[in-house]
């Protein structure tokens, strides 16, 4: 009889175990995005790191799943591991037609993700349309791109001096060689406070060409019926400033990081 007891005993505690083992059990969601987007994300090791990966930490910590932002590959791999259905969460990305075949964008933008013009402070000038810039010469990276419509309008309208770094790019502005340089706004600003010039050089208000990033969630997650309260979160998150922190906190973080590489 003790005997039976016992087996009893052990099997309820092992059910219970079990059970409280299988309650507890925290999901988990596998996030991937661009191996080399800062402030947003970047490989670091075999991760994915930067503001858009906390941003999706911090949204679903609310919902109780652990993202697992693994470094997949290049951009397109990632890509196409949401589309399979492999990862679920896309970190940040443009909308496209054909990724909203495969994927379900928030509405509430991750972050707006401009083209902006930087000048030196002390020298802004008046920027409302392309045409305010006739006249006036631009400092250029070699191989960067700028959209093609803007592109052609820079070639016909603008005086153009080639650069292969941005930090020639900002020593001529410096010297007033150059009068503006168009880069895309946390991209310069990571950029300003790598090779010091934070605080020298200022955006003008409105932007060139302005995109945003998106959060994207695959088609054949089993999370996709959490998109409204991921939609939710984005907004609260916006609203109490926690998102431009994070975009700042990473600005520094990605600049410096870059610094103590170099060094």
């Amino acid at each position: 009889m003790l005997k039976i007891i016992l087996v009893i005993t052990a099997a309820l505690i092992i059910g219970i175990v079990s059970f409280v083992s299988t309650a507890y059990a925290k999901e988990k969601i596998i996030a991937c995005g661009h191996p080399d987007y800062p402030p947003f994300m970047w490989k670091e090791g075999e991760k994915t790191v930067g503001a858009g990966v906390e941003i999706a930490e911090i949204i679903f910590r609310e919902l109780d799943i652990e993202v697992i932002s693994k470094s997949i590959g290049n951009w397109r791999r990632c890509l196409a591991t949401v589309a399979s259905g492999k990862a679920d969460l896309i970190i940040a990305a443009y909308r496209t037609d054909e990724r909203v075949k495969y994927a379900k964008f928030t509405k509430t933008p991750l972050s707006e993700d401009p083209m902006v013009i930087f000048v030196w402070k002390g020298k802004e000038f008046k920027f409302e349309k392309w045409e305010d810039l006739k006249g006036k010469t631009a400092g250029i990276l070699w191989g960067d791109s700028y959209g093609q419509e803007f592109e052609l309008f820079l070639i016909e309208n603008i005086k153009l001096e080639y650069v292969t770094r941005r930090s020639q790019n900002f020593k001529k502005l410096e010297l007033g060689r150059v009068d503006f340089g168009p880069m895309g706004l946390h991209t310069g600003l990571i950029q300003a406070k790598k090779y010091g010039y934070s605080g020298k050089v200022v955006t003008l208000k409105t932007p060139v060409i302005s995109n945003y990033l998106y959060m994207a969630m695959s088609n054949k997650s089993k999370y996709l019926p959490y998109l409204p309260q991921i939609e939710l979160e984005l907004q609260k998150l916006h609203a109490n400033g926690t998102i431009e922190r994070l975009i700042k906190k990473y600005i520094d973080y990605y600049a410096d990081m870059t610094i103590n590489d170099e060094q």
